[in-house]
Protein backbone atom coordinates (compact mmCIF):
# COMPACT_ATOMS: atom_id res chain seq x y z
CA UNK A 1 0.00 0.00 0.00
CA UNK A 2 1.41 3.36 -1.05
CA UNK A 3 1.48 5.91 1.77
CA UNK A 4 -0.05 9.31 1.05
CA UNK A 5 1.74 12.67 1.15
CA UNK A 6 -0.26 13.91 4.15
CA UNK A 7 -0.57 12.44 7.59
CA UNK A 8 -3.90 10.82 8.32
CA UNK A 9 -5.44 8.28 10.64
CA UNK A 10 -4.89 4.58 10.08
CA UNK A 11 -7.86 2.56 8.82
CA UNK A 12 -8.87 -1.06 8.80
CA UNK A 13 -9.09 -2.78 5.42
CA UNK A 14 -9.91 -6.31 4.24
CA UNK A 15 -6.83 -7.42 2.32
CA UNK A 16 -8.66 -10.09 0.29
CA UNK A 17 -10.90 -7.65 -1.65
CA UNK A 18 -9.60 -4.98 -4.01
CA UNK A 19 -12.03 -2.50 -2.46
CA UNK A 20 -10.71 -3.26 1.03
CA UNK A 21 -14.29 -3.95 2.20
CA UNK A 22 -15.20 -7.32 3.70
CA UNK A 23 -17.50 -9.58 1.68
CA UNK A 24 -18.78 -13.06 2.43
CA UNK A 25 -17.62 -14.16 -1.03
CA UNK A 26 -13.97 -13.27 -0.36
CA UNK A 27 -14.11 -14.90 3.09
CA UNK A 28 -15.48 -18.11 1.53
CA UNK A 29 -12.70 -18.13 -1.09
CA UNK A 30 -10.11 -17.58 1.63
CA UNK A 31 -11.52 -20.47 3.67
CA UNK A 32 -11.42 -22.75 0.62
CA UNK A 33 -7.79 -21.84 -0.09
CA UNK A 34 -6.81 -22.46 3.53
CA UNK A 35 -8.58 -25.82 3.55
CA UNK A 36 -7.00 -26.92 0.27
CA UNK A 37 -3.57 -25.79 1.42
CA UNK A 38 -3.92 -27.78 4.64
CA UNK A 39 -4.93 -30.93 2.77
CA UNK A 40 -2.28 -30.55 0.08
CA UNK A 41 -4.81 -30.33 -2.77
CA UNK A 42 -4.25 -28.12 -5.78
CA UNK A 43 -6.20 -24.89 -5.75
CA UNK A 44 -8.11 -23.71 -8.78
CA UNK A 45 -6.11 -20.50 -8.71
CA UNK A 46 -2.99 -19.36 -6.97
CA UNK A 47 -3.89 -15.72 -7.55
CA UNK A 48 -7.01 -13.78 -6.46
CA UNK A 49 -8.10 -13.06 -10.04
CA UNK A 50 -8.03 -16.73 -11.10
CA UNK A 51 -5.25 -16.30 -13.64
CA UNK A 52 -3.17 -19.45 -13.14
CA UNK A 53 -1.32 -20.23 -16.38
CA UNK A 54 -2.60 -23.82 -16.29
CA UNK A 55 -6.06 -22.53 -17.18
CA UNK A 56 -4.76 -21.53 -20.63
CA UNK A 57 -5.15 -25.19 -21.55
CA UNK A 58 -8.91 -24.71 -21.06
CA UNK A 59 -9.56 -21.20 -22.34
CA UNK A 60 -7.47 -21.67 -25.51
CA UNK A 61 -9.28 -24.79 -26.72
CA UNK A 62 -10.66 -24.60 -30.26
CA UNK A 63 -14.26 -25.12 -29.15
CA UNK A 64 -17.23 -22.78 -28.60
CA UNK A 65 -17.33 -20.82 -25.32
CA UNK A 66 -20.19 -22.96 -23.97
CA UNK A 67 -17.96 -26.05 -24.21
CA UNK A 68 -15.04 -24.28 -22.49
CA UNK A 69 -17.37 -23.17 -19.70
CA UNK A 70 -18.63 -26.75 -19.38
CA UNK A 71 -15.04 -27.97 -18.96
CA UNK A 72 -14.43 -25.26 -16.35
CA UNK A 73 -17.49 -26.48 -14.43
CA UNK A 74 -16.24 -30.07 -14.56
CA UNK A 75 -12.85 -29.07 -13.15
CA UNK A 76 -14.46 -27.04 -10.38
CA UNK A 77 -16.96 -29.77 -9.49
CA UNK A 78 -19.89 -27.70 -10.68
CA UNK A 79 -21.95 -30.29 -12.57
CA UNK A 80 -25.30 -31.44 -11.18
CA UNK A 81 -24.09 -34.97 -10.54
CA UNK A 82 -25.73 -37.27 -8.02
CA UNK A 83 -22.80 -36.84 -5.61
CA UNK A 84 -22.92 -33.04 -5.72
CA UNK A 85 -26.69 -33.01 -5.21
CA UNK A 86 -26.40 -35.58 -2.41
CA UNK A 87 -23.85 -33.37 -0.62
CA UNK A 88 -26.39 -30.54 -0.71
CA UNK A 89 -29.16 -32.79 0.68
CA UNK A 90 -30.99 -32.72 -2.66
CA UNK A 91 -30.75 -36.47 -3.23
CA UNK A 92 -31.24 -39.43 -0.91
CA UNK A 93 -28.70 -41.64 -2.70
CA UNK A 94 -25.69 -40.76 -4.83
CA UNK A 95 -25.68 -43.78 -7.16
CA UNK A 96 -25.53 -43.25 -10.91
CA UNK A 97 -28.99 -43.54 -12.49
CA UNK A 98 -27.59 -44.82 -15.79
CA UNK A 99 -25.55 -47.81 -14.60
CA UNK A 100 -26.42 -48.01 -10.88
CA UNK A 101 -22.99 -49.42 -10.07
CA UNK A 102 -21.26 -46.64 -8.11
CA UNK A 103 -21.50 -43.03 -6.95
CA UNK A 104 -21.92 -40.57 -9.78
CA UNK A 105 -19.01 -38.12 -9.66
CA UNK A 106 -17.88 -36.02 -12.63
CA UNK A 107 -15.23 -38.62 -13.44
CA UNK A 108 -17.75 -41.48 -13.30
CA UNK A 109 -20.40 -39.71 -15.41
CA UNK A 110 -17.97 -38.63 -18.13
CA UNK A 111 -15.40 -41.45 -18.15
CA UNK A 112 -16.37 -44.60 -16.23
CA UNK A 113 -20.12 -45.01 -16.86
CA UNK A 114 -21.22 -47.54 -19.50
CA UNK A 115 -22.58 -45.04 -22.01
CA UNK A 116 -19.49 -42.80 -21.60
CA UNK A 117 -16.92 -45.56 -22.12
CA UNK A 118 -18.87 -47.07 -25.05
CA UNK A 119 -19.10 -43.72 -26.86
CA UNK A 120 -15.43 -42.97 -26.23
CA UNK A 121 -14.27 -46.31 -27.59
CA UNK A 122 -16.43 -45.83 -30.68
CA UNK A 123 -15.06 -42.28 -31.30
CA UNK A 124 -11.47 -43.52 -31.12
CA UNK A 125 -12.00 -44.96 -34.61
CA UNK A 126 -12.39 -41.41 -35.93
CA UNK A 127 -10.59 -39.13 -33.44
CA UNK A 128 -7.23 -39.18 -31.73
CA UNK A 129 -8.16 -39.39 -28.04
CA UNK A 130 -6.08 -40.07 -24.88
CA UNK A 131 -5.39 -43.67 -23.94
CA UNK A 132 -7.52 -45.38 -21.31
CA UNK A 133 -4.61 -45.40 -18.86
CA UNK A 134 -4.49 -41.59 -18.88
CA UNK A 135 -8.22 -41.43 -18.14
CA UNK A 136 -8.18 -43.68 -15.06
CA UNK A 137 -7.09 -41.02 -12.57
CA UNK A 138 -10.21 -39.54 -10.98
CA UNK A 139 -8.62 -37.43 -8.25
CA UNK A 140 -9.15 -33.71 -7.73
CA UNK A 141 -8.57 -31.67 -10.94
CA UNK A 142 -7.99 -34.82 -12.99
CA UNK A 143 -9.32 -33.13 -16.12
CA UNK A 144 -7.16 -30.01 -15.75
CA UNK A 145 -4.01 -32.09 -15.37
CA UNK A 146 -5.01 -34.17 -18.39
CA UNK A 147 -5.65 -31.12 -20.61
CA UNK A 148 -2.29 -29.63 -19.64
CA UNK A 149 -0.56 -32.79 -20.91
CA UNK A 150 -2.47 -32.85 -24.24
CA UNK A 151 -1.90 -30.74 -27.33
CA UNK A 152 -4.53 -28.21 -28.35
CA UNK A 153 -6.19 -30.39 -31.00
CA UNK A 154 -6.44 -33.48 -28.82
CA UNK A 155 -7.69 -31.42 -25.87
CA UNK A 156 -10.39 -29.85 -28.05
CA UNK A 157 -11.59 -33.26 -29.26
CA UNK A 158 -11.73 -34.57 -25.69
CA UNK A 159 -13.67 -31.49 -24.55
CA UNK A 160 -16.30 -31.98 -27.26
CA UNK A 161 -16.61 -35.69 -26.42
CA UNK A 162 -17.14 -35.00 -22.71
CA UNK A 163 -19.67 -32.26 -23.49
CA UNK A 164 -21.66 -34.65 -25.71
CA UNK A 165 -21.39 -37.41 -23.08
CA UNK A 166 -22.99 -35.13 -20.50
CA UNK A 167 -25.73 -34.20 -22.99
CA UNK A 168 -26.56 -37.86 -23.51
CA UNK A 169 -26.55 -38.49 -19.76
CA UNK A 170 -29.08 -35.66 -19.26
CA UNK A 171 -31.31 -37.01 -22.02
CA UNK A 172 -31.36 -40.43 -20.34
CA UNK A 173 -31.89 -39.24 -16.75
CA UNK A 174 -34.25 -36.29 -17.33
CA UNK A 175 -36.19 -37.16 -20.48
CA UNK A 176 -35.80 -40.95 -20.57
CA UNK A 177 -34.67 -40.70 -24.19
CA UNK A 178 -32.34 -43.32 -25.64
CA UNK A 179 -29.55 -41.78 -27.71
CA UNK A 180 -27.80 -44.31 -29.92
CA UNK A 181 -24.02 -44.47 -30.23
CA UNK A 182 -24.33 -44.01 -33.99
CA UNK A 183 -26.37 -40.84 -33.46
CA UNK A 184 -23.75 -39.38 -31.10
CA UNK A 185 -20.94 -40.28 -33.51
CA UNK A 186 -22.69 -38.54 -36.40
CA UNK A 187 -23.45 -35.52 -34.19
CA UNK A 188 -19.82 -35.12 -33.07
CA UNK A 189 -18.37 -35.60 -36.57
CA UNK A 190 -20.82 -33.10 -38.04
CA UNK A 191 -20.23 -30.62 -35.22
CA UNK A 192 -16.46 -30.81 -35.66
CA UNK A 193 -16.75 -30.30 -39.40
CA UNK A 194 -18.86 -27.19 -38.84
CA UNK A 195 -16.17 -25.82 -36.50
CA UNK A 196 -13.50 -26.33 -39.16
CA UNK A 197 -15.66 -24.47 -41.68
CA UNK A 198 -16.31 -21.71 -39.18
CA UNK A 199 -12.56 -21.05 -38.88
CA UNK A 200 -12.51 -20.01 -42.52
CA UNK A 201 -15.23 -17.36 -42.06
CA UNK A 202 -15.72 -14.41 -39.70
CA UNK A 203 -17.69 -15.71 -36.76
CA UNK A 204 -19.54 -14.26 -33.81
CA UNK A 205 -19.85 -16.42 -30.68
CA UNK A 206 -22.14 -13.95 -28.92
CA UNK A 207 -25.44 -14.85 -27.34
CA UNK A 208 -25.96 -18.33 -25.92
CA UNK A 209 -22.79 -19.79 -27.42
CA UNK A 210 -24.28 -20.55 -30.84
CA UNK A 211 -22.27 -19.48 -33.82
CA UNK A 212 -23.41 -16.67 -36.11
CA UNK A 213 -21.65 -16.50 -39.44
CA UNK A 214 -20.84 -13.01 -40.63
CA UNK A 215 -22.41 -12.08 -43.93
CA UNK A 216 -20.09 -11.97 -46.93
CA UNK A 217 -22.48 -9.78 -48.87
CA UNK A 218 -21.84 -6.20 -49.82
CA UNK A 219 -23.90 -4.77 -47.00
CA UNK A 220 -22.34 -1.76 -45.35
CA UNK A 221 -21.17 -2.42 -41.81
CA UNK A 222 -21.34 0.40 -39.32
CA UNK A 223 -19.60 0.43 -35.97
CA UNK A 224 -20.73 3.03 -33.48
CA UNK A 225 -17.35 2.94 -31.75
CA UNK A 226 -15.65 4.35 -34.87
CA UNK A 227 -17.74 7.52 -34.50
CA UNK A 228 -16.82 8.11 -30.87
CA UNK A 229 -14.63 11.13 -30.23
CA UNK A 230 -13.83 13.72 -27.62
CA UNK A 231 -16.88 15.77 -26.56
CA UNK A 232 -16.33 19.39 -25.42
CA UNK A 233 -17.61 20.40 -21.97
CA UNK A 234 -20.59 22.64 -21.33
CA UNK A 235 -20.28 26.38 -20.79
CA UNK A 236 -18.62 27.17 -17.47
CA UNK A 237 -16.76 23.86 -17.40
CA UNK A 238 -13.29 22.69 -18.40
CA UNK A 239 -12.45 19.11 -19.29
CA UNK A 240 -9.42 17.21 -17.98
CA UNK A 241 -8.49 14.02 -19.84
CA UNK A 242 -5.96 11.66 -18.25
CA UNK A 243 -4.57 8.34 -19.45
CA UNK A 244 -1.86 5.78 -18.72
CA UNK A 245 -3.31 2.58 -20.21
CA UNK A 246 -0.66 0.67 -22.16
CA UNK A 247 2.08 2.97 -20.87
CA UNK A 248 2.84 0.96 -17.71
CA UNK A 249 5.38 -1.87 -17.64
CA UNK A 250 5.26 -4.33 -14.76
CA UNK A 251 8.86 -5.36 -15.51
CA UNK A 252 10.41 -1.90 -15.15
CA UNK A 253 7.63 -0.60 -12.84
CA UNK A 254 7.67 2.53 -14.98
CA UNK A 255 4.58 4.27 -16.29
CA UNK A 256 3.68 7.28 -18.37
CA UNK A 257 0.97 9.79 -17.51
CA UNK A 258 -0.73 12.03 -20.07
CA UNK A 259 -2.91 15.05 -19.21
CA UNK A 260 -4.72 17.55 -21.42
CA UNK A 261 -7.10 20.28 -20.26
CA UNK A 262 -9.43 21.99 -22.77
CA UNK A 263 -12.30 24.46 -22.60
CA UNK A 264 -15.74 24.34 -24.23
CA UNK A 265 -14.32 25.48 -27.60
CA UNK A 266 -11.70 22.74 -27.59
CA UNK A 267 -8.91 25.24 -27.00
CA UNK A 268 -5.96 23.78 -25.14
CA UNK A 269 -5.47 25.21 -21.65
CA UNK A 270 -2.64 22.88 -20.72
CA UNK A 271 -0.89 19.70 -21.82
CA UNK A 272 1.47 17.67 -19.70
CA UNK A 273 3.19 14.33 -19.57
CA UNK A 274 5.11 12.74 -16.74
CA UNK A 275 7.10 9.58 -16.07
CA UNK A 276 6.25 7.58 -12.92
CA UNK A 277 9.00 5.42 -11.45
CA UNK A 278 8.71 2.50 -9.01
CA UNK A 279 4.95 2.13 -9.45
CA UNK A 280 3.33 -0.96 -7.96
CA UNK A 281 0.56 -1.40 -10.55
CA UNK A 282 -1.24 0.17 -13.50
CA UNK A 283 -4.08 1.12 -11.12
CA UNK A 284 -1.65 3.13 -9.01
CA UNK A 285 -0.40 5.00 -12.09
CA UNK A 286 -4.01 5.66 -13.15
CA UNK A 287 -4.69 7.17 -9.72
CA UNK A 288 -1.54 9.30 -9.92
CA UNK A 289 -2.66 10.49 -13.36
CA UNK A 290 -5.95 11.74 -11.91
CA UNK A 291 -4.07 13.41 -9.07
CA UNK A 292 -1.75 15.10 -11.57
CA UNK A 293 -4.64 16.32 -13.72
CA UNK A 294 -6.62 17.75 -10.80
CA UNK A 295 -3.52 19.31 -9.26
CA UNK A 296 -2.88 21.22 -12.49
CA UNK A 297 -6.54 22.15 -12.74
CA UNK A 298 -6.43 23.78 -9.28
CA UNK A 299 -3.58 26.02 -10.49
CA UNK A 300 -4.72 26.95 -13.99
CA UNK A 301 -8.50 26.50 -14.17
CA UNK A 302 -11.12 28.68 -12.51
CA UNK A 303 -14.17 26.86 -13.88
CA UNK A 304 -15.78 23.64 -12.77
CA UNK A 305 -13.99 20.55 -14.02
CA UNK A 306 -14.99 17.29 -15.71
CA UNK A 307 -12.30 14.63 -15.29
CA UNK A 308 -12.43 11.84 -17.85
CA UNK A 309 -10.53 8.55 -17.81
CA UNK A 310 -10.89 5.29 -19.74
CA UNK A 311 -10.26 3.38 -16.49
CA UNK A 312 -13.87 2.72 -15.45
CA UNK A 313 -12.81 0.91 -12.27
CA UNK A 314 -11.03 4.02 -11.00
CA UNK A 315 -14.00 6.24 -11.86
CA UNK A 316 -16.29 3.95 -9.87
CA UNK A 317 -13.88 4.13 -6.91
CA UNK A 318 -13.90 7.95 -7.07
CA UNK A 319 -17.69 8.07 -7.20
CA UNK A 320 -18.12 5.61 -4.33
CA UNK A 321 -19.28 7.22 -1.11
CA UNK A 322 -17.68 6.61 2.26
CA UNK A 323 -14.10 6.09 3.39
CA UNK A 324 -11.95 4.29 0.80
CA UNK A 325 -10.22 1.17 2.12
CA UNK A 326 -8.46 -0.22 -0.94
CA UNK A 327 -4.68 -0.25 -1.35
CA UNK A 328 -5.08 3.11 -3.13
CA UNK A 329 -7.06 4.70 -0.31
CA UNK A 330 -4.50 7.41 0.48
CA UNK A 331 -4.27 8.45 -3.19
CA UNK A 332 -8.08 8.58 -3.38
CA UNK A 333 -8.09 10.79 -0.27
CA UNK A 334 -5.63 13.13 -1.99
CA UNK A 335 -7.88 13.35 -5.06
CA UNK A 336 -10.88 14.25 -2.89
CA UNK A 337 -8.85 16.98 -1.17
CA UNK A 338 -7.98 18.44 -4.57
CA UNK A 339 -11.67 18.32 -5.55
CA UNK A 340 -12.52 20.52 -2.54
CA UNK A 341 -10.23 23.22 -3.98
CA UNK A 342 -12.23 23.42 -7.21
CA UNK A 343 -15.71 24.99 -7.78
CA UNK A 344 -17.05 21.59 -8.83
CA UNK A 345 -15.81 18.25 -10.14
CA UNK A 346 -17.46 15.42 -12.06
CA UNK A 347 -15.88 12.08 -12.95
CA UNK A 348 -16.71 10.25 -16.17
CA UNK A 349 -15.61 6.94 -17.66
CA UNK A 350 -15.09 7.07 -21.42
CA UNK A 351 -13.84 4.79 -24.18
CA UNK A 352 -10.27 4.80 -25.45
CA UNK A 353 -11.45 6.40 -28.72
CA UNK A 354 -12.53 9.47 -26.74
CA UNK A 355 -9.21 9.75 -24.93
CA UNK A 356 -6.72 9.62 -27.81
CA UNK A 357 -4.76 12.79 -27.02
CA UNK A 358 -4.12 11.89 -23.37
CA UNK A 359 -3.14 8.39 -24.47
CA UNK A 360 -0.56 9.75 -26.94
CA UNK A 361 0.87 12.03 -24.24
CA UNK A 362 1.23 9.04 -21.89
CA UNK A 363 3.03 7.09 -24.61
CA UNK A 364 5.27 10.12 -25.24
CA UNK A 365 6.26 10.15 -21.57
CA UNK A 366 7.11 6.46 -21.69
CA UNK A 367 9.16 6.76 -24.90
CA UNK A 368 11.18 9.79 -23.85
CA UNK A 369 11.32 9.18 -20.06
CA UNK A 370 10.79 12.91 -19.90
CA UNK A 371 8.40 15.12 -17.91
CA UNK A 372 7.05 18.41 -19.24
CA UNK A 373 4.10 20.84 -19.12
CA UNK A 374 3.00 23.25 -21.85
CA UNK A 375 0.62 26.12 -21.24
CA UNK A 376 -2.01 27.00 -23.85
CA UNK A 377 -0.49 24.73 -26.50
CA UNK A 378 0.37 21.12 -27.27
CA UNK A 379 3.53 19.45 -28.60
CA UNK A 380 3.90 19.21 -32.36
CA UNK A 381 3.47 15.44 -32.37
CA UNK A 382 -0.17 15.67 -31.24
CA UNK A 383 -1.25 19.03 -32.75
CA UNK A 384 -2.90 17.28 -35.68
CA UNK A 385 -4.75 14.88 -33.38
CA UNK A 386 -6.04 17.75 -31.22
CA UNK A 387 -7.20 19.65 -34.32
CA UNK A 388 -8.86 16.55 -35.72
CA UNK A 389 -10.89 16.03 -32.53
CA UNK A 390 -12.01 19.66 -32.56
CA UNK A 391 -13.05 19.40 -36.21
CA UNK A 392 -15.09 16.24 -35.52
CA UNK A 393 -16.85 17.97 -32.62
CA UNK A 394 -17.81 20.94 -34.82
CA UNK A 395 -19.28 18.74 -37.58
Amino acid sequence: MKIGNTNGPDRLAWHYEKTGIFTVRSAYRLAVRIKEASTGLMTCSSRPMGGRSAWNSVWHLDVPPKVRIFIWRVINGGLATKVNKWKRKLEVVNLCEVCGREAETEHHALIVCNHASTLRKAMKKFWKLPTEERLRDGDTEWLLRLLISLDKEQGSLLALLLWRTWQVRNEITHHEKVCTIEGSINFLKSYMESLYIAKQLPIDWSGNGKQKMASEGGGRRTDARHKLTWIPPSSGWAKVNVDVDGAFSSDTRRGGVGVIIRDKRGAVILTAWRVIFQAASAEEVETLACTEGLNMATEWVRDRVVLESDCSELVRALERKGTPRSNLCFQLDEIRRLCNRLPGVEFRAIRREQNCVAHELAQLAKRTTHTAMWRARSPCCIEQLVAQECNLCSE
